[in-house]
């Protein structure tokens, strides 16, 4: 009886312990607010039309195996079609020009949520893009223009006319 309390007290102790460290890798990444933070002093900040961009991110970070994509991927040389995400991984997109209809300039922002100091190159990654972000295949603000109540809009005034948003794949 004394072994199986004995047993049974390091395998609580064991789980305890797992969880422990779970929850201090847990306290080691960013919030989302800190994320915000680095997004407004690191990309928005340092835009020269940081007046007129708009800016959405998920509520919480992607984590391995996620993908990011553009909705209609681009044959320009050097655009990155697919971002797939390694580890814990704070995903914005800026759109930089909100009243113009598709094709045009937006970001794909990521900071590494593991890094607590990141800038620009280490632990953030900023892909040029044209369109607005799918991620895991889900097409994302696609209806973010409905407002400033978007659960995910996190900086800009979100115009209050709806570009022009394509059903099918665009010309170009």
């Amino acid at each position: 009886m004394k072994k199986i309390a004995y047993i049974s007290s390091i395998t609580i102790f064991i789980l305890l312990l797992g969880c422990t460290f779970h929850q201090a890798w847990s306290d080691d990444l960013l919030t989302r607010d800190q994320a915000i933070s680095i997004l407004m002093e690191q990309v928005i900040n340092q835009s020269n039309n940081k007046e007129t961009l708009i800016a959405f991110g998920p509520l919480n970070y992607l984590g391995g195996g996620d993908k990011v994509e553009p909705c209609y991927p681009s044959e320009k040389s050097g655009m990155v079609n697919l971002h797939e995400i390694e580890s814990p991984t704070w995903f914005f997109y800026v759109n930089d020009l909100p009243n113009a209809g598709f094709v045009h300039p937006t970001r794909f922002i990521y900071i590494d949520a593991t890094n607590n100091n990141p800038t620009i190159d280490n632990g953030i990654v900023i892909e040029y893009q044209e369109w607005n972000p799918k991620i895991n295949e889900d097409s994302v603000y696609e209806d973010a223009y409905k407002g400033n109540t978007h659960t995910d809009w996190v900086y800009g005034t979100i115009p209050s006319t709806v570009p022009i948003m394509p059903t099918g794949r665009p010309h170009q």
